[in-house]
């Protein structure tokens, strides 16, 4: 079985994406095409269903992995407030408007558990 790589934007990757040079992995859930070049050491790691919370071993090998401990792009880009970074920033690059919140971004930091998708909704 081909080694799953992790990619930029903390999931594993989930599809491949048809270029001129080949077939690449990708995330489908964000459309990223980077892969990540800082091992992650998940063997002390637990993860958690995003839907029914059920818990398991964290591994790249699971449907839908994100990695969510230090470092990750949860912990970095989100806010203890649970808002992304750029709705803190004096003008929202996305919206071009002033950011919505009333306090500095404070990085949410590592999480206890990361996430996947164990199948309890059904896969269609």
């Amino acid at each position: 079985m081909n080694e799953i790589p992790m990619m930029m934007c903390g999931h594993a990757a989930n599809s491949r994406m048809k270029t001129e040079a080949g077939d690449i992995p990708c995330c489908v859930i964000c459309g990223n095409t980077q892969i990540s070049s800082t091992p992650i050491d998940l063997s002390t790691r637990q993860a958690r269903c995003s839907s029914c919370t059920g818990v398991g071993p964290s591994s790249n090998a699971l449907p839908f992995f994100e990695y969510r401990g230090a470092g990750s792009r949860r912990a970095t880009e989100n806010c203890s407030c649970g808002m992304h970074a750029v709705v803190h920033q004096e003008i929202n690059p996305s919206t071009k408007r002033p950011g919505i919140t009333d306090h500095e971004f404070t990085p949410l930091g590592a999480m206890e558990f990361d996430a996947f998708y164990c199948g309890c909704r059904g896969w269609d």
